[in-house]
């Protein structure tokens, strides 16, 4: 339960994630109209849009605020060309259980039909394959032939996610460390900034 989750998103959209106090899910961005800096798939987006949880709190994927369980992401390799313009907001599952804010989870990407979903962290290890989450390889093959869809495994936050729930940021480098800490201290936010260079593309 210790375990880390990672929200990806890019340093453009910092000011104003640190102005609102918190990450918040695409519907809010949408119905608050804020503008930001989107480095995902817009195919992927539109059926964000309508996938529905079925399970509690329910709503669309666009109701929550999506975690990875590691860095080393294949939405991250598509956006590999502008890494350093990429950081991670980390945080761990008992730290959003504990603020009280509704969550659930995958053993998969959870667009896919098969993607089992959960609300009890009891299920985590059951869940999800930390080797596979892990890995830098993550192609499918005749062995493993799932390997991609069960690396994207996701902890999904609904609505929201206070800066106070999270444990800090992590980027690729010193260089954007250093830009990710002179945001923080314009913006009056202290929040702890380290650099894991495994968890991205080197």
């Amino acid at each position: 339960m210790d375990r880390n989750i990672c929200h990806m998103t890019s340093t453009h959209n910092l000011e104003s994630i640190f102005k609102a106090g918190e990450l918040i899910c695409k519907s809010e961005i949408q119905k608050r109209n804020i503008g930001f800096q989107d480095i995902s798939n817009h195919d992927v987006q539109d059926k964000r849009a309508t996938k529905q949880v079925e399970i509690q709190p329910g709503g669309t994927l666009y109701d929550y605020v999506p975690f990875y369980f590691w860095g080393l992401t294949p939405m991250l390799y598509v956006n590999r060309h502008r890494q350093n313009e990429i950081i991670f907001f980390v945080s761990k599952p008992k730290l959003i259980k504990e603020s009280g804010q509704s969550f659930v989870f995958t053993d998969r990407h959870a667009i896919l039909a098969l993607a089992n979903f959960s609300n009890n962290l009891c299920d985590l290890d059951k869940y999800l394959d930390m080797s596979v989450i892990k890995g830098q390889w993550w192609n499918n093959t005749p062995e493993n032939p799932d390997r991609k869809e069960r690396k994207q495994a996701e902890f999904l936050v609904y609505k929201k996610v206070n800066l106070a729930w999270c444990a800090g940021i992590v980027t690729l480098n010193d260089m954007v460390r250093s830009q990710v800490e002179s945001i923080l201290e314009a913006n009056g936010v202290s929040m702890s900034v380290k650099v894991y260079s495994d968890w991205y593309y080197i």
